[in-house]
């Protein structure tokens, strides 16, 4: 095992590229056992990604200005998926069941459909 780690972290800068251009962590594990030569499991890559500090998920901070501008963009009878696509516009990368989170912890419930409205 102490080998096949050494080499997982020899070509650690491969990896994180084929991570950044989201290749999927069982194709990862393909190319390293058909290009590599190194047979390793999807759950050991995972923790090697997250021990070199390469997370998939982006967090978005929960800050004042993100809540206003979700208030206001609700507001303006904008859906939960308008919502998203013009908080990235604003250059937020959110996600729907984020923007859903927030909205209902500020106490914004949708009573009847905007198209009803």
């Amino acid at each position: 095992m102490a080998s096949e780690d050494a080499s997982i972290d020899d070509i650690k800068h491969h990896i994180i590229n084929w991570a950044r251009i989201n290749v999927r962590t069982d194709e990862i594990v393909r190319r390293l056992r058909d290009d590599w030569g190194i047979k390793t499991s999807e759950r050991t890559v995972y923790r090697r990604l997250d021990e070199w500090g390469f997370h998939r998920r982006v967090r978005t901070e929960d800050i004042p200005l993100l809540r206003a501008s979700i208030i206001i963009l609700f507001r303006l009878n904008y859906t939960d998926v308008e919502i998203v696509i013009e908080l990235a516009d604003y250059g937020y990368i959110i996600t729907l069941t984020k923007v859903k989170r927030i909205r209902i912890e500020i106490g914004l419930r949708r009573r009847i459909s905007v198209f009803n409205k």
